[in-house]
């Protein structure tokens, strides 16, 4: 089924069976087993099982642009972090790289 998100990306997502899934996002597929799925809808009818995965699927295509904001702002967090570090002053970096956190600069 074609979808379109509220932010204006086009994809397409087949939920045809319990063991695979299938979304497109511009043209890229992703295929990916629903192990979780699995076991969080035993016991449910198939027509609902299918149901509750295609609703599952639209909702990641929906935040996708959270989860990429997300992971870039994890990876500026940890550039700046690297970048703090190597101003540190070699003895201030010999200490924080202990086991204690406390870092003694001598200057």
């Amino acid at each position: 089924m074609r979808v379109r998100s509220w932010y204006g990306l086009t994809g397409e997502i087949e939920v045809e069976n319990e063991l695979w899934h299938l979304v497109k996002v511009g043209g890229v597929p992703l295929n990916h087993p629903p192990v979780v799925n699995l076991i969080l809808r035993r016991g449910l009818s198939r027509e609902d099982r299918l149901r509750l995965s295609y609703l599952h699927e639209y909702g990641h295509f929906q935040t996708l642009p959270l989860a990429v904001a997300h992971a870039l702002l994890l990876l500026w967090a940890r550039r700046r972090q690297q970048r703090t570090r190597s101003r540190l002053p070699s003895s201030a970096r010999i200490t924080a790289s202990r086991s204690r956190p406390t870092v003694r600069a001598c200057w």
